[in-house]
Order: structure tokens, then sequence, then C-alpha cells
């Protein structure tokens, strides 16, 4: 599901008609191309980032004597880091389009990197959901409600934890 988009831009140095040429070859290197129109400027390609499908659209304009294309990218994750990774690595094989045999470099964010967020994001939920259910759980021995100093120290502490797992998660996310 294509549910996140990121849309980036770059000015490439090659004519339009170079341009979707060099587009065509990249995705042919990490995917494949769904659809190419050339008389309108755009190819729509897939790819795949770790397990998520991302789908990127290539609009090409000339721009002063240059090449303006703008991606669009979607993907199913959070943030969109798959599109925007799949991005990435389209340009970087842009690059190396006309270079049958040379490896193309690595992406930004790793595979692990991303694995290593979603654990962040599922550890602070999980403390959320055990925050909620210790302050709700707390009951007398007759089974009326309590809420004691030791229960709110237990949910503020677990609260604390889900808070520094959110700002962790954000810190990987945004400091690359």
């Amino acid at each position: 599901m294509a549910a996140f988009k990121t849309v980036q831009e770059l000015i490439y140095d090659k004519s339009p008609a170079e341009a979707i040429t060099d587009i065509e070859m990249a995705f042919g290197k990490i995917g494949k191309v769904v659809k190419v129109d050339r008389e309108a400027g755009k190819i729509t390609g897939k790819t795949r980032y770790v397990l998520d499908s991302v789908t990127i659209e290539a609009e090409v304009h000339e721009y002063e004597g240059k090449t303006k294309i703008i991606f669009h990218g979607k993907s199913g994750d959070v943030a969109a880091i798959g599109a925007q990774n799949g991005i990435a690595s389209l340009v970087s094989s842009m690059q190396h389009a006309n270079t049958s045999g040379e490896e193309i470099p690595a992406v930004k964010a790793s595979a692990g990197r991303l694995i290593l967020m979603w654990i962040f994001v599922a550890l602070g939920g999980l403390i959320g959901i055990f925050l909620a259910s210790s302050i709700v759980s707390a009951k007398n021995a007759d089974g009326s409600k309590k809420y004691t100093a030791a229960h709110r120290k237990q949910a503020i502490a677990a609260l604390i934890i889900a808070i520094c797992l959110t700002i962790i998660y954000f810190l990987i996310y945004n400091f690359n």
C-alpha cells in the first residue's frame, strides 16, 4: 500500500530525452519500468526498499539549458523513508546509467536503520499500552480502584521511557 509520499527535485546536466533514457536504464537496474510517456516527459517505475514496494514517477522538463526532474515517490512506511531511499537509489543509478558493470553506491539509510527505527516505535507503543494498563488495572483487594504512589512512579517511568524512545527514533531519522 503506497500511502506515504515524498517529492524531490533534481537539476540534471543532460537533455530531457537523455534524462528519460537514463531514468529508464536506472529503473532497469533497481526495479522495473511501468510506464514511459516521452511526449509528456513522464516515466513511472517500481522498486523495493526492504519489504516495501516503492512507486516513483519522474516528470522531466527543460530548465535553463539543463533538465529539471521532479520525482514523486510513494511507499507504505511512515515518513516515506522507502520512497526517499528509492529516489536516492534511482538518482545514484542514473549517474551510473551508462556504465554497465559499475557497482551502485549504497543509499543514505540502510535497511538495518529502518528496522531499528520501527523497533523503537514498537517499543514505544508497547510501553504506552503497558502504561495505560498499569494505571487502569490497579485495584484494592475489594475490587475498588487504587492509584498508589508506587503505581504512579511506575507509570511515570514507563512514560519517560516511551518519550525517550520516541525522541531517539526522531534523532535517528533526522540526523542522517
